[in-house]
């Protein structure tokens, strides 16, 4: 027969401070102490892929993502991965969850027009979502109320407008089928 265990005694809480250097704690965003910045490194991938190349004859620039998107099938997924890492940054600065599901979207709607030849590409260069989610994350960590607000507001019309489209091809469909349907019987 095993002998029972000793009743284990609580542990004192670790020092926030520790947890934070091991990288466990999360950083809570009402804290007015946390650090309100983006890494220099997402900046300067944000303007290598939107604007790094000059448009020689005019003021316009171009990046590195709708260049490579040129390469079909690797440069979209090339594109999509260094999004990603943009909107990865926005999560670990702890912005707002409206604020990172609409930079999910820029960095989905770049990526899904993206895979249409040539005509995403010039989509790319004109949309320039990464810089767009740079600036979402700016404005978020520096005033999260609003950011946070048109974040939901323009989810809210995005999501009613898919939903708006599926319901309208729903009936489409229906409305086709009964045609069909009609025409055989």
């Amino acid at each position: 027969m095993a002998t029972p265990a000793p009743p284990s005694l609580p542990l004192p809480p670790p020092e926030v401070s520790t947890l934070r250097r091991a990288g466990v704690a999360r950083i809570d965003h009402r804290d007015p102490t946390r650090p309100a910045v983006v890494s220099p490194k997402v900046a300067q991938l944000a303007w290598v892929l939107d604007e790094s190349i000059p448009i020689p004859g005019t003021k316009r620039r171009v990046g590195l993502d709708g260049v490579i998107g040129l390469v079909p099938g690797f440069g979209d997924v090339a594109g999509l991965v260094a999004g990603c890492t943009i909107v990865l940054a926005g999560a670990a600065a702890d912005v707002s969850i409206p604020t990172l599901l609409r930079m999910t979207w820029n960095l989905i709607l770049e990526a899904t027009i993206g895979l249409i030849p040539f005509a995403g590409d010039a989509f790319d260069f004109v949309y320039k979502g990464n810089t767009r989610n740079l600036a979402l994350i700016h404005r978020d960590l520096a005033d999260r109320k609003s950011t946070g607000r048109r974040s939901a507001l323009m989810l809210a019309a995005v999501g009613s407008g898919v939903v708006t489209v599926v319901f309208a091809t729903l009936l489409a469909s229906f409305w086709v089928l009964g045609r069909l349907i009609g025409a055989f019987f």
